[in-house]
Formats: C-alpha cells, structure tokens, sequence
C-alpha cells in the first residue's frame, strides 16, 4: 500500500454509501500497520485505541491503492455494529473506447 493521495470516488463498488473517510496519513506509522497485519504486541494500550479508532468510529478509514490500467483497490475498515471488518473492493475502470474513425473509402 502506498500512501495514495488520491480520495476515494463518491461511491465504491458494493457499498450504497457510507461515512467515508480517506485517511491516508495513517499509512506512515508504524503501530497502523501492526495492527492491519497483526504483528508484534497488539493488545497493549495504543493498539486498542487504534482498532477502535479504526473500526469503531463514526467514520469508514478508507485507502486508496492505484493498481496497473487505472484500477482501483479500496481498503475500507467498515465500522458497522456487530459487522465491523475490513473490506478490499476493487474498482476497475473501462478502458476508454476509441473514437470511430471514417475509412479512407467512407469519406466522400
């Protein structure tokens, strides 16, 4: 995962919307990826407030992941009541369709 600037559009695909909220600044610390990978001491006092802050706010922490052809993974800690968890929906971009070109023999 990067540090993505790039916020996340309106509406991510499997979701009718939600409290989002992009918080790329979390990926530079050290103790956000310990508790994303379960590493090391995660139970002590500030790996707790973490999780909570993660996936027991009033806000959905959302990263954006820029994928090869202008595809999208969305990491998004969906703080529901009973249903928290972390979902990877993906957003693949069509490719742009090519602009139709008269043939030589169309044009008259």
């Amino acid at each position: 995962m990067t540090n993505s600037q790039q916020t996340p559009p309106p509406r991510i695909p499997g979701y009718d919307g939600g409290p989002f909220r992009h918080q790329p600044e979390l990926l530079n610390e050290d103790l956000f990826w310990q508790v994303h990978l379960h590493l090391g001491d995660t139970q002590g006092q500030e790996a707790g407030d973490l999780l909570s802050q993660l996936l027991g706010g009033d806000t959905w922490p959302v990263f954006t992941v820029p994928l090869a052809g202008a595809h999208h993974l969305y990491v998004v800690y969906r703080a529901l009541e009973g249903e928290a968890g972390i979902d990877y929906p993906v957003l693949l971009q069509r490719p742009p369709r090519p602009r139709h070109r008269p043939h030589d023999h169309d044009r008259r």
